[in-house]
């Protein structure tokens, strides 16, 4: 089962301490997950935000999808 996690990062060095934390825990990326990282992007008619930079972490093994929501979902 393919779990989406999107978490607030306020930069891509945070989103690479996750990563290096996943793989020093025993994850594989390609196997246990994958991320991307997705930066701001405003209109560019009205100024105005239109999502927020974040990193969207793919889990194909449940128990690091829930560890990663416990640990760092602070919505």
């Amino acid at each position: 089962m393919t779990q989406e996690v999107s978490l607030n990062i306020p930069n891509a060095n945070e989103a690479m301490e996750i990563v290096r934390e996943l793989r020093s825990k025993g994850a594989v990326q390609g196997t246990d997950f994958d991320f991307s990282y997705i930066p701001t992007k405003w209109d560019e008619i009205t100024g105005h935000l239109v999502h927020d930079k974040s990193v969207v972490f793919r889990f194909y093994t449940e128990i690091w999808a829930s560890w990663a929501i416990l640990k760092y979902d602070k919505g």
